[in-house]
């Protein structure tokens, strides 16, 4: 987009658009562990403010990079260097993280006697003796 004329700032940002709504799909996938996944207007939230923290941070060090008579490319790797761990990371820990649930999802284990993260099938062994205490 650059080479087109277009300012640096709209290219990150369309880059941005299209990469998030690919990733956020996929991390969804990959990212999760096992363990009860946050619902997904929750974790697409947590994720577009990440996304926008990165982006700003992106734009922010390739403008000053840039400045400083970085080259472009040389920027943009180093910039992406940086970001890529960070976001994973925070995808891990905050966006997808397996103990964000929502109160309803808690409220309603904890009236039947299970954690937010069990299941029906999680408390019960054959011979139901595993049961927790009522």
């Amino acid at each position: 987009m650059i080479a087109l004329g277009s300012p640096l700032i709209l290219a990150v940002v369309g880059a941005r658009v299209i990469s998030a709504l690919c990733n956020f799909a996929l991390n969804r996938i990959v990212l999760h562990d096992g363990g009860p996944r946050p619902q997904t207007h929750r974790s697409l939230g947590r994720y577009a403010v990440l996304a926008v923290a990165i982006l700003a941070t992106n734009t922010a060090l390739l403008e000053t990079l840039t400045w400083a008579g970085l080259p472009l490319v040389v920027a943009k790797v180093l910039v992406e260097l940086v970001l890529i761990p960070v976001s994973f990371v925070a995808q891990r820990r905050w966006v997808f993280a397996k103990g964000h649930q929502d109160a309803g999802t808690r409220l309603s284990a904890e009236r039947s006697g299970r954690g937010a993260g069990e299941r029906a099938s999680d408390c019960e062994s054959v011979g139901r003796t595993a049961l927790p205490a009522a």
